[in-house]
């Protein structure tokens, strides 16, 4: 397409040549010049929440208000991100090229009293804003707002489920033009969810192994039955043992240890790294006598998640989850889900995450899991 066009301001360039007389190289240079300056003028586009947005033809730098957008662009476009939401550690900067590592913090809406910084944003001079996540009055509201007062165009992109990735990926990357990196990506993303869903059809309900998602520095924090947090699971086709009332949009249910005695899951998944000095609830776990007869703590069934540089579970729900997708179906269920592990993180990291990981990181990443 952007040969077409070129081939068409060149053959128009020499017309107006013709006709006016020109002769000179430097005068045809200056005309070509023109047009192509022309040519990059805005556009209007349809977001998915309906809204009609004026943006620029050509983009070469997107911010976006969450991580859960934020990451999506890093992979499809890295050197397209005008900054991060929030800073990273060290262990996160491992598996992220240096150049993308060190962009600028800009904050975003995201979480709990969370809002960008947007003295950092408009310095970044982003062309649009991308926000990507749940569709709803409310967020609409906020965008308009917050576009009449930076002046800088937003597009609203729905992603309120795994589903979404593949059509997010698509429509951003028309918009940034990216689409076939987008189609690559996309396509990814389609066929690891449709694996799944093929292979979570061989299981009867009787077979589904029952898991529970511990959070908080004792585990005694999860997500109810139906929370998009807990999209992994489901979608390989374990069953979530909390059967809670969804109390918060953020998650993290307060359950006792006797609810969880009497669950008595198969598995338990819960985040493998401290958060600050403390010892996290996976390293303590096998020594907590309050534990022990806990059937996946009894047969060495608790798995850490993989946090680096992005979480592999639910946090952030953006593409970053694709992964954990055969991670979990390759614990739950090993003989169907017979991924070469090492093999699907190695590709993944490189196709998503613009990182060559060796086998040996690769093999530290499944390796968090079981404890013995």
């Amino acid at each position: 397409m952007k040969n077409v066009k070129n081939i068409l301001i060149v053959t128009l360039v020499l017309v107006m040549t013709i006709v006016s007389g020109c002769s000179s190289t430097e005068d045809v240079a200056v005309e070509q010049q023109n047009l192509e300056d022309q040519d990059l003028g805005t556009t209007t586009v349809t977001d998915m929440a309906g809204r009609t947005v004026e943006i620029p033809t050509k983009i070469e730098k997107v911010y976006c208000k969450s991580p859960i957008s934020t990451i999506l662009v890093y992979t499809l476009a890295p050197e397209k991100l005008a900054g991060w939401n929030y800073g990273f550690t060290e262990n996160e900067k491992k598996y992220l090229p240096e150049k993308y590592a060190n962009l600028p913090v800009l904050g975003g809406w995201f979480g709990k009293n969370n809002t960008g910084n947007i003295e950092e944003i408009l310095k970044a001079d982003p062309d649009i804003i991308i926000d990507m996540g749940e569709i709803n009055d409310t967020e609409i509201d906020a965008d308009e707002t917050l576009q009449k007062q930076i002046d800088i165009p937003i597009v609203i992109v729905r992603n309120e489920k795994l589903d979404d990735l593949a059509n997010a990926y698509t429509f951003i990357g028309e918009i940034i033009g990216e689409e076939k990196r987008a189609e690559e990506l996309a396509g990814y993303c389609r066929n690891t969810i449709d694996d799944a869903l093929e292979k979570s059809k061989e299981l009867n309900i009787e077979d589904r192994v029952k898991v529970y998602y511990a959070e908080g520095a004792k585990g005694l924090n999860t997500e109810p039955k139906g929370s998009y947090r807990m999209e992994v699971v489901r979608m390989v086709g374990g069953e979530n043992v909390a059967q809670l009332s969804k109390d918060s949009s953020y998650g993290h249910s307060n359950v006792s240890l006797e609810q969880v005695l009497l669950w008595n899951p198969d598995v338990i998944i819960t985040v493998a790294e401290s958060s600050d000095d403390n010892l996290s609830f996976f390293e303590t776990i096998y020594d907590n006598e309050e534990w022990k007869d806990v059937k996946a703590v009894k047969n060495k069934k608790v798995y850490g998640i993989p946090q680096n540089p992005f979480g592999w579970f639910d946090r952030p729900p953006s593409v970053n989850r694709v992964i954990g997708i055969k991670w979990v179906g390759n614990i739950l269920y090993p003989e169907i889900y017979d991924y070469d592990m090492v093999h699907e993180v190695k590709n993944f990291y490189k196709m998503f995450y613009h990182y060559d990981l060796s086998d040996e990181e690769a093999r530290d990443f499944l390796n968090i899991g079981q404890q013995e």
